[in-house]
């Protein structure tokens, strides 16, 4: 099984079909050998067992509570085969060699993903597009009219948080690796980083910023975190201050109108800011009217259409954490945030690298206050192979 998840992990994100597919053959296996006893599932770590078990038998059970039974029935496919393959992965990843190489096989598979961004930059025929493998997402050979990216992704906010996932990963070989891994990673990240910024996904830019801010810490380089912190300041100033509007001739013009976009309400982009916001007070109130039983997953803009509340087109409440306690209540957010935390907690002594998957984990649980990546089955499968590998 370490091979397929290994090869899982080098063709992760190049198609979402067939990642859900591959995905779903690890889980079926898992499941085959622990049936099998040839696995121990509750032996090899009981309070984790006890913490997932629970929240799954919660929102299996909160299905009845729901709106849209059927619907949130559909739900659950966001959560229960994924906290397997999580299950999973945390059996196979428990040696630092075997974490090396998941690591690795990531960044591997990361390069075919921005090598074909930076062809959608240059080719940028948009009016051409890749044959589809069954249902999976369109995917345009040049850029949209905005001038942005999304490479193997549907979204541009995916394929920002997928880039954002694995720099710690590939900051941790250039820095520690002195064999020929470490030159894989060299080639990753700065293609990697270029792409990110051809997203034009703005959460992705500051959750990227906040990331390697938090690794030139840590490696205690210095000198790059004065230089992140002083173009951070540069760009904030350039785009808000306006003494400091002089500034913006150092910068992208498309980098500072995505940004004005965000708080200037003439811009177009602003709506998007706009209706997140609103998005988030409807689902707090729904939270307030069923805070134990919640709604039933993926029941919130049912729910919201049916009283009449307008989301403006918005698929999900665009913060993960309000989407679970209107689906699940406030005692399903509670379960999913101490699962989560078992993951994150810092072991007495701990090899670098699970700091680096810390540190993955924690930027995509920050993006996750202002968006919603986790239902691409891509991202999915990357965040819980994360906390199986974190809960090894």
């Amino acid at each position: 099984m370490n091979s397929l998840l290994n090869g899982l992990c080098l063709l992760l994100p190049l198609n979402n079909i067939l990642s859900a597919v591959l995905g779903l053959i690890c889980i079926l296996l898992f499941v085959i050998l622990v049936v099998k006893r040839k696995i121990n599932l509750i032996k090899e770590n009981l309070l984790r067992f006890i913490i997932w078990g629970i929240f799954c038998l919660w929102i299996c059970a909160n299905t009845v509570f729901a709106y849209d039974r059927s619907v949130a029935l559909l739900g659950l496919l966001d959560y229960l085969p994924f906290v397997l393959f999580g299950f999973m992965v945390s059996h196979l990843g428990k040696t630092v060699e075997q974490q090396e190489q998941i690591a690795q096989n990531l960044i591997v598979g990361s390069i075919p993903v921005s090598l074909f961004g930076l062809f959608q930059v240059i080719f940028n025929r948009p009016d051409l597009q890749l044959p589809r493998l069954f249902s999976s997402y369109v995917i345009p050979l040049g850029k949209s009219p905005d001038g942005r990216i999304l490479s193997l992704f549907g979204h541009f906010n995916e394929l920002g948080m997928f880039i954002v996932m694995i720099l710690p990963l590939m900051i941790y070989k250039i820095v520690m690796k002195k064999d020929d891994s470490r030159w894989v990673s060299v080639i990753a990240l700065p293609i990697g980083l270029l792409v990110l910024y051809f997203s034009g996904s703005r959460n992705a830019w500051a959750v990227a910023t906040i990331g390697m801010m938090i690794m030139a810490i840590y490696y205690r380089f210095w000198l790059g975190l004065i230089a992140l912190v002083t173009l951070g300041l540069s760009l904030v100033s350039a785009v808000w201050l306006p003494f400091a509007s002089g500034l913006r001739i150092f910068f992208p013009a498309s980098l500072i109108e995505r940004l004005l976009s965000t708080f200037d309400p003439q811009k177009t982009d602003f709506f998007s800011t706009a209706s997140r916001w609103h998005a988030w007070q409807v689902a707090i109130d729904l939270i307030a009217q069923r805070p134990i039983v919640g709604w039933g997953l993926r029941n919130f803009t049912i729910v919201a259409q049916a009283q009449q509340q307008e989301l403006f087109g918005l698929p999900h409440t665009h913060n993960l954490y309000l989407s679970i306690a209107v689906g699940a209540g406030l005692p399903g957010l509670v379960l999913f945030l101490t699962g989560i935390f078992y993951a994150v907690k810092t072991k007495d002594e701990q090899h670098p690298l699970r700091f680096m998957f810390q540190s993955s984990l924690g930027l995509f649980l920050l993006s996750s206050l202002i968006d919603i990546t986790l239902y691409e089955p891509r991202i999915s499968l990357l965040f819980w192979l994360l906390v199986g590998i974190l809960t090894a």
